[in-house]
């Protein structure tokens, strides 16, 4: 039989985690849609006016980001307790097979549920808004002025108009992969630290962007030629006679560049996390 990998193995493995942790994962998602109905009730009874696309975009990858990272942090509690930590450890299956086990329902079944639950919670709230402001609108001051009602954001639509920052192009492919980073980055911490891992694994991600920031910012800005500095990660501003030009990386080579930042970026966390796995004692 493998040792790595045996899928009937596997499966016997994702039966008793579900069964384990079912009433958890139901609490989870019924909080992050309450989140969201209580975000929007608030709003609609405060502005009056339908939800625009805009506050959508943000509700939705706020409550990812958010909820995604803190239930990553979670995966491996059970091995910062002692009786829970050593039964988890002494489950027959290998280190892998857990992880995978974690993964499939921290990252893959969390990402389709929480998508399920927002648009069960988005397209309801945002018809009930639209009704709404119709029937503020007709008693208002802008009555002789068209209504428009608001659409139902598709978050996997590149169009401008559905994101928060409608100046970045594609700019939710970028949130997606860097919130599989984030995820990744976090699950690794539950497996590291002991205690607080959320709190820990935040603290030191934002020291690792903060040595990002003083390296370009002052390493890389101070070797560059007078009168120029970087612009973004793959472009380069010059200061030519008050007239300012920008030398940019073709755009192969700057999609490429973010590719290589994210996803690659997810797997080494992962990787780290299960070697860690390997050598976590209780």
């Amino acid at each position: 039989m493998n040792q790595l990998f045996n899928l009937q193995r596997w499966f016997l493995v994702l039966g008793e985690h579900e069964s384990r942790n079912r009433k958890r994962y139901l609490l989870s998602l019924m909080a992050i849609a309450g989140l969201i109905v209580g975000f929007y009730t608030f709003y609609i009874l405060a502005g009056r006016r339908p939800i625009p696309t805009i506050l959508q975009s943000l509700t939705y990858f706020f409550g990812l980001y958010f909820s995604g990272c803190l239930f990553g942090s979670m995966l491996f509690d059970d091995l910062n307790n002692g009786p829970k930590g050593i039964s988890a450890l002494l489950i027959p299956a290998s280190h892998f097979e857990k992880l995978m086990c974690q993964l499939l329902f921290g990252i893959f079944i969390f990402f389709i549920f929480y998508n399920l639950i927002f648009y069960l919670v988005d397209i309801p709230m945002v018809s009930l808004s639209n009704l709404w402001g119709a029937r503020w609108h007709v008693s208002s001051s802008e009555a002789n002025l068209p209504f428009t009602p608001t659409k139902i954001i598709n978050v996997f639509s590149s169009r401008a108009e559905m994101m928060p920052f409608p100046f970045v192009e594609n700019l939710n492919s970028y949130l997606f992969q860097a919130f599989f980073v984030a995820q990744s980055a976090y699950i690794l911490g539950s497996v590291y630290f002991r205690k607080f891992s959320f709190i820990k694994t935040t603290i030191s991600l934002f020291a690792l962007f903060f040595f990002l920031f003083l390296y370009f910012e002052i390493f890389l800005n101070g070797i560059m030629p007078a009168k120029s500095w970087y612009y973004s990660f793959t472009s380069w501003m010059i200061d030519r006679n008050n007239t300012r030009e920008y030398i940019l990386l073709p755009g192969w080579a700057e999609e490429l560049f973010y590719y290589l930042m994210g996803y690659p970026f997810a797997f080494i966390f992962l990787a780290a996390a299960y070697y860690r796995l390997k050598e976590k004692e209780i």
